[in-house]
């Protein structure tokens, strides 16, 4: 071995000794120092360490029910929440009945919900031209081949109620079978869907659907059961915003989708309607006030309508609490072509849940129509429902013990205590 080659071993182990050298500064910004051997094996140590902490998992939180909603996987603890979510995401859905919308209305509310189907037939042209209201007292204005507003010829909705006065108008729940529960009410949430009714040979045609906002100043009920309309465009300008015989311009609407007729057999469309402004939460009256009578020529403030000896007259109005009242709502607009002539291609289910103050001088019994919606406590304080929550909670970590893979049942005696203080609470209130 020569002197040279003594020299570059010696360079190359000085330069490996500086390149894993860790700089040290001290307190007083002293320049960096290099390390021992020991020294610097501990250090790298403790790098291992650092580094195998940085790159473990993060600590997850310990697990809790997370409760599905339309608007992302976030625990919701309080049911009246997590229901209402349900109810705009899927009105159908089983989870969606007794919904409350979740406001700082203070007093307790019972909950109905109203189910039913129109029957679709289309024109002589094979078109179908409807708009689907939200309101179960005003639900839906369908366009018709000919004759008065009074009696149309050719009524493309079958299901339900017409107006007396305005056959293309129709409703699902008079205000005498909603007060007979109700003395007030909203609807919480409501929706359609559609379903094929034809075969597949015979099913063709496009349908195209939006959604539109509802206006401010709908009919009362009474005005349209007593009033004839001067057209169809008029009534439904009123309602919706738009004439209803043209929704052949549908397309033209942002919110528009259409869809082929073909669709409908692979499976169900289904739309939900939304509250568009605050005012849908305001309750509706369930009284028709449009016949009230009250002092002649005053102007009821709260109604915004005037009043003569035979009651309030307003041409366009019934008042803001109106039983078909539509303020804050969306309408779902329908327009089908290219369909088989005067035939059922599909059909709309319809559904409104609704919530609202007991008539305490109504009716008593079940009301057509109306189902009333389960719920745990209707009228008076939660505090039992709490209670029994809380006890029950003391027994949640005796079922995690018992449904544990790894449980060898050790330790049970901890796990007394709590079933016990639960069995006792339960027996206190009765329930168990």
């Amino acid at each position: 071995m020569t002197s040279d080659d003594v020299m570059l071993g010696l360079s190359g182990f000085c330069a490996q000794v500086i390149q894993q050298a860790i700089p040290m500064t001290g307190k007083k910004g002293n320049p960096p120092l290099v390390l021992s051997p020991k020294a610097f094996r501990r250090a790298q140590r403790r790098a291992a360490k650092r580094a195998k902490k940085r790159s473990a998992p993060a600590k997850q939180p310990r697990n809790r029910p997370v409760a599905p909603s339309h608007f992302g996987a976030k625990p919701m603890a309080n049911a009246t929440v997590r229901c209402y979510y349900e109810a705009l995401r899927d009105p159908f859905a089983p989870t969606a009945i007794g919904c409350r919308t979740p406001d700082a209305h203070a007093f307790p509310t019972v909950c109905y919900h109203f189910k039913t189907t129109f029957t679709v037939t289309s024109s002589a042209t094979g078109e179908v031209k409807c708009t689907i209201l939200p309101s179960p007292c005003l639900s839906a204005i369908s366009a018709y081949g000919s004759g008065t507003m009074a009696a149309p010829v050719d009524v493309q909705l079958s299901g339900g109620s017409p107006f007396a006065q305005n056959g293309p108008v129709r409703y699902l729940i008079d205000p005498t079978e909603m007060a007979s529960k109700l003395s007030e009410y909203r609807v919480v949430a409501w929706g359609i869907r559609l379903l094929a009714k034809d075969t597949a040979t015979n099913t063709k045609g496009k349908i195209y659907i939006a959604t539109i906002p509802t206006t401010a100043n709908a009919p009362s009920w009474n005005t349209l059961n007593t009033v004839t309309a001067s057209g169809l465009g008029v009534v439904s300008e009123y309602c919706c915003g738009y004439d209803v015989g043209y929704s052949s311009n549908l397309p033209n609407l942002p919110s528009s989708k259409v869809y082929s007729m073909q669709d409908l057999l692979n499976g169900e469309i289904q739309v939900s309607g939304l509250p568009l402004t605050p005012a849908w939460h305001d309750f509706r009256g369930t009284t028709d006030r449009s016949v009230l009578t009250w002092n002649t020529g005053q102007v009821l403030a709260d109604e915004g309508v005037f009043n003569n000896t035979t009651g309030l007259v307003n041409a366009t109005a019934g008042g803001r609490k109106d039983v078909a009242s539509l303020r804050g709502g969306m309408a779902i607009a329908i327009w089908a072509s290219g369909l088989p002539a005067s035939t059922n291609e599909f059909d709309i289910d319809i559904v409104y849940h609704l919530e609202g103050s007991p008539n305490i001088s109504g009716t008593s019994g079940s009301t057509a129509g109306l189902i009333p919606s389960a719920q745990a406590v209707v009228i008076g304080s939660s505090s039992v429902v709490e209670e029994v929550v809380s006890k029950v909670r003391l027994a949640f970590p005796l079922i995690r013990h018992l449904t544990a893979k790894d449980s060898n049942h050790g330790g049970m005696m901890s796990y007394v205590q709590p079933a016990l203080a639960l069995a006792k609470g339960l027996s206190k209130m009765g329930v168990y």
